[in-house]
């Protein structure tokens, strides 16, 4: 059983090392491109992206609980009998 647990950390660790190479080379990509000033601005693009993805699905959430609500607050059409 130990030897699944090493050979995954392995794999762990060897995609976490991909990834950062990979953002290094695309990185080293953006500034030959377009200059420092590239970089600045994909850093803005990746923040917001960040905030849409973590702030998106909590408005969505919240909208439909306030919809929800207030769908509830709705006077019956009958009244309930005891």
């Amino acid at each position: 059983m130990s030897w699944m647990m090493e050979a995954a950390a392995a794999l762990y660790v060897g995609m976490l090392n991909t990834g950062i190479a990979l953002r290094a080379w695309g990185r080293g990509q953006v500034v030959h491109g377009g200059g420092l000033q590239a970089n600045h601005w994909l850093a803005t693009a990746w923040a917001a992206l960040a905030l849409l993805l973590i702030l998106g699905p909590a408005m969505a959430r919240r909208g439909a609980e306030s919809t929800s609500k207030a769908s509830t607050n709705a006077e019956p059409s009958e009244p309930k009998l005891n």
